[in-house]
């Protein structure tokens, strides 16, 4: 069940999501800065629904970057749930993505 604040939440993104006014590095900031904000006052779930938001979204629309900071957000998210094994892979699939952004280097 979720909680009320939790609920506005979820109301805002399926309004966001409704409206498609997901374009640009701004909106991706938004639901990033909500996730963090989520986390820091003990909703994880929540914080964890929406990096998985930013992270499909940026995985679609955006620069490589972007994706390797969202799975940095949920690698960090998973170890403060003390989920190490979805944290150590979302952390390998970054540094994956890392290291084919650089050729020739091994990192």
């Amino acid at each position: 069940m979720l909680g009320k604040d939790e609920q506005d939440v979820q109301q805002y993104l399926e309004k966001l999501l409704d409206a498609n006014d997901l374009h640009d590095l701004d909106s991706w900031m938004q639901i990033i800065s909500s996730a963090e904000f989520a986390s820091s006052a003990n909703h994880l779930e929540t914080a964890e629904s929406l990096y998985k938001l930013a992270l499909d979204y940026a995985e679609q629309r955006m620069s490589p970057e972007v994706v390797i900071n969202a799975l940095l957000c949920l690698s960090n998210l998973y170890r403060k749930q003390n989920r190490n094994m979805e944290s150590d892979t979302a952390y390998a699939r970054a540094m994956a993505m890392f290291n084919n952004m650089i050729p020739g280097e091994d990192w």
